[in-house]
């Protein structure tokens, strides 16, 4: 799950308090899987344009992951 890749200390250890995740509106599930991780509702935001496709998310995690690794 995304919020254990950003959280744990195993990983990124990223502080859930200071995390917040955008949704598409109309992606109910994704907002639901976020609550379920363990996100407070006031952290998850609806973005009309946070909308992307499979493959520029993997492109953009690819990218912040390495910066984020390269600077721990």
């Amino acid at each position: 799950m995304g919020m254990e890749l950003l959280t744990s200390e195993e990983w990124f250890a990223l502080d859930p308090e200071k995390l917040y995740i955008t949704v598409y509106p109309k992606d109910t599930d994704a907002k639901k899987i976020w609550l379920e991780a363990g996100v407070k509702e006031d952290h998850i935001y609806e973005d009309e344009d946070n909308f992307w496709i499979s493959a520029k998310v993997h492109l953009v995690l690819t990218l912040r992951s390495s910066t984020i690794v390269g600077k721990r």
